[in-house]
């Protein structure tokens, strides 16, 4: 391919904690013709970019990263790199995936997508979320993600606590907190999301893939 290709001009980063991914999407850019292809580190502070790579203009991004989302990464990094594009990827692709990278206006790829025409019309930013997948995304974020944003941390925790099946002594220990206090958050817990109790905050956390760290991590006051 020729220096004149649309993709050439890109420069890009993977930021991909597997490393067979990792070299699997670095062979697939490198045939498309990007010559220039960097690996972004990723740490539990976020991704390390160091100060030569200011020019990154795509980075394709896993969903699940060490200790958080990816999507959380994308945000902090892209506070440094204003012209910076992302695109999101995912082993199996579903409604959270879809609501969560649709907040911050990025299509989503599953791996098996991440190569020849797919993957080269993500560098040229042609590639975007199907209607149905933005509608599907949607719901989800009114269903599920608005809600659990409107917990507040303490009611995260404790529905977390819930969803593995602890009792309310084992809560309570774990947050330092008494049981009469635990008693009333719970209370407030289920009123706001308008469940009647613990068996259907399990059952709503689990059909909306809340149980997943990474896509709770992706939600407001999660993202380390």
């Amino acid at each position: 391919m020729g220096s004149n290709n649309e993709e050439d001009q890109v420069v890009v980063g993977i930021a991909e904690p597997c490393p067979l991914r990792r070299e699997a999407l670095w062979r697939a850019l490198r045939a498309l013709g990007c010559l220039d292809v960097r690996v972004l580190l990723a740490s539990p502070a976020g991704l390390r970019p160091c100060e030569a790579e200011r020019d990154l203009e795509l980075v394709l991004l896993a969903f699940r990263m060490p200790a958080g989302n990816g999507l959380g990464r994308y945000a902090a990094l892209r506070k440094t790199h204003w012209q910076l594009r992302g695109v999101v990827l995912v082993e199996d692709p579903g409604p959270p995936h879809w609501g969560l990278a649709g907040r911050l206006g990025l299509p989503v790829l599953a791996y098996s997508e991440a190569a020849g025409e797919v993957l080269r019309q993500a560098v040229r930013g042609q590639w975007a979320m199907s209607p149905a997948a933005r509608s599907a995304g949607a719901a989800w974020w009114a269903e599920w993600g608005a809600r659990w944003e409107g917990l507040s941390q303490m009611q995260r925790a404790i529905a977390w606590g819930i969803a593995r099946g602890w009792s309310d002594e084992e809560i309570a220990q774990a947050l330092l907190i008494r049981r009469s206090t635990l008693r009333t958050h719970l209370r407030r817990l289920f009123a706001r999301l308008g469940l009647p109790g613990r068996q259907a905050l399990r059952a709503w956390l689990r059909v909306g893939g809340l149980e997943d760290p990474a896509v709770a991590a992706g939600l407001r006051g999660e993202v380390p």
